[in-house]
């Protein structure tokens, strides 16, 4: 028998995360450092980077790389499948005209579903990050040394410090997933593509401008998120609070220190996890499917 639809999206989520990540890294390393520095600090994400690779080294820009990649294919993992679940209870319940809010409904569930894994790796990628940055105030060996300090100093929870922000922040895939799919069916009626058959093109195009409108919204949540993971609001896990804090001591402005590096960061990230995810999906799909096909004719044979 083939993989069920499921197990598919469990496979293809997986793939198309680490795809994503690797090309996004040094984007996200820029942003977090932007976020979680003050405004004299860098004096905008070129300098950021000329600055992180004159004194660091190209591989700076990748710090922090292995803990998103060994949980960012779970947790992609996870969004698809969950999201995939949760669309086909909705939209079976309620038809067609539900779908833009069976997409947003079912994304959000999935966001939500997935900070078991998401909050850690984030708290421990964001400490890699800022760590022997111009804003550093501790520095970490790797990801072992970063992991094993947070449990000695604040238990196994101090892994979980900003999840509450992240739960909020990963509402955001309700807006991806809804956004995906609107552009993504206007864009092949436009070029006069069915459902379902779009096309890589489409769905690079479709997945890059999803995630711009998915960030767009919710980019002063995650800066208050790193700045509670990264220790930048004295010890503070509030979102409110932080919220607060920042306006008082920053303005306005700071909650968008670094938005334009991750608009940067969206468009190939997102043009890539949506093809990589269709593409997989409908590879497994379709030879699965070719061999469970052969089997049965094989089984079918030996009983004539």
């Amino acid at each position: 028998m083939g993989l069920t639809e499921p197990q598919a999206e469990l496979a293809a989520g997986y793939v198309s995360g680490v795809g994503s990540m690797l090309v996004s890294q040094p984007f996200d390393t820029i942003k977090v450092r932007l976020q979680t520095s003050d405004a004299a600090v860098y004096r905008g994400p070129l300098d950021c980077a000329r600055q992180t690779v004159a004194k660091e080294g190209w591989s700076a820009l990748y710090k922090g790389l292995l803990s998103p990649v060994l949980t960012e294919g779970a947790k992609n993992a996870v969004v698809f499948a969950v999201h995939g679940a949760v669309l086909r209870q909705l939209v079976g319940a309620d038809g067609e005209r539900s779908q833009t809010w069976a997409q947003f409904s079912a994304g959000a569930v999935a966001g939500w579903s997935q900070c078991c894994v998401a909050t850690p790796s984030e708290l421990v990628k964001c400490r890699l990050q800022v760590s022997g940055g111009a804003a550093a105030t501790e520095r970490y060996a790797g990801n072992i040394d970063c992991i094993r300090r947070i449990v000695a100093a604040e238990g196994v929870t101090g892994l979980y410090r900003g999840n509450v922000a992240m739960m909020a922040r990963e509402t955001c895939f309700g807006i991806w997933f809804a956004s995906y799919d609107a552009i993504k069916g206007t864009a092949g009626r436009a070029v006069g593509r069915g459902a379902g058959d779009e096309g890589p093109l489409v769905e690079a195009i479709s997945g890059a401008a999803a995630g711009c409108a998915t960030w767009a919204p919710i980019y002063p949540i995650d800066v208050v998120k790193s700045r509670i993971q990264t220790g930048g609001l004295g010890g503070s896990t509030s979102l409110l609070g932080g919220f607060v804090a920042i306006a008082k001591a920053e303005g306005a402005a700071a909650f968008f220190r670094g938005f334009g590096t991750t608009m940067m960061r969206a468009m190939p990230c997102n043009a890539v996890v949506f093809p990589f995810f269709e593409f997989t999906k409908r590879t497994l799909s379709e030879r699965l499917q070719l061999a469970a096909l052969l089997l049965l004719c094989r089984a079918a044979s030996c009983t004539c």
